[in-house]
């Protein structure tokens, strides 16, 4: 549950244009979890 909240809470920084936040916690998320790949291939790869 707390890597799903992680995702959650990066779109919301990202909705709001903090794509910096929305970045820091996806990638902290994928290091808690290397094989996360909603947020590894796919938050993270489309983020501009």
């Amino acid at each position: 549950m707390y890597l799903d909240n992680m995702a959650w809470m990066g779109m919301i920084y990202q909705e709001k244009g903090n794509e910096a936040k929305a970045k820091e916690i996806w990638t902290q998320a994928v290091k808690l979890e290397p094989n996360f790949h909603w947020v590894a291939k796919g938050l993270l790869a489309n983020l501009n």
